[in-house]
């Protein structure tokens, strides 16, 4: 991007999130401050239980923060409409449940819905829109079955697709390539990445596997114990002190040809 820096899409000052109250109670995250912009894809990391779920629920509106302020393209998280947010942000949650069958172009469509007026249908604008979604994830031929007859794997893309259908500016994916094979994980957060770069958007995503996160990812947030959060560019943020303190085990950082790469000791 040229010229001045773009407006931050997300803005954190001075955030803490906890869990649970008295003896019991936990904090997560303490006095977090970024601005993540357009162009940017943010990777979370942190081990099991660090956060990184609460942290994205926290930035949706679905966890309240015990401090701080989150502003989204500017504006004050809670001063969104429900549908004014929905197409500024998507979220795409860890845990999806079927409870009906129904065609996965159907469901992919359900990603515009912020688009569509209340007395309306979805039109071929937001058909094509489903389609291209589906097409980028390797999943124009699945368009007709239902549902409920997907593989773990393939259910997780069609998610997915419909978050790409929402075309938010800001996406919000907590763990997105979990159930996904080699290939297609590639695949997701390679069109995440040209999302960010081509298209301006802002991506951030939980992810446990170190080397995706650092090839994809521009910019790292890493939860720590004591809600210790290292965050900024990942060649600055990603190394192997700052990953063995967060994971609790050592890691240890190689070159292989030009990338960097992390491997458990």
């Amino acid at each position: 991007m040229n010229g001045a820096p773009a407006l931050a899409a997300v803005e954190i000052d001075g955030l803490e999130i906890g869990v649970g109250t008295g003896a019991g109670g936990r904090t997560l995250v303490r006095g977090l401050s970024l601005h993540m912009r357009p162009g940017e894809v943010w990777c979370v990391l942190g081990a099991n239980g660090a956060g990184k779920s609460t942290l994205l629920h926290t930035l949706i509106g679905l966890h309240r923060a015990t401090a701080g302020t989150i502003r989204l393209a500017g504006r004050p998280l809670d001063a969104w409409p429900v549908e004014a947010a929905a197409r500024v942000r998507g979220f795409l949650p860890q845990f999806i449940h079927d409870t009906f069958g129904a065609s996965v172009l159907d469901i992919v469509l359900m990603g515009r819905h912020p688009h569509v007026s209340r007395w309306h249908w979805e039109g071929d604008a937001d058909r094509d829109a489903a389609r291209t979604a589906l097409a980028a994830l390797g999943l124009a031929l699945l368009a007709e079955r239902d549902i409920t007859t997907l593989s773990g794997g393939e259910r997780q893309r069609v998610a997915i697709a419909a978050l790409l259908a929402q075309d938010p500016g800001i996406l919000l994916l907590d763990e997105p390539i979990n159930h996904l094979d080699l290939h297609h994980q590639i695949v997701v957060l390679q069109h995440l990445a040209e999302l960010a770069r081509d298209r301006d958007k802002a991506v951030l995503f939980s992810i446990h596997d170190l080397n995706l996160a650092r090839r994809f990812a521009t910019h790292a947030l890493i939860l720590q114990d004591g809600g210790v959060v290292r965050h900024g560019p990942v060649a600055a943020v990603m190394n192997a002190p700052a990953l063995s303190a967060a994971f609790g085990y050592p890691v240890l950082e190689a070159r292989v040809g030009a990338r960097t790469v992390f491997i458990a000791e």
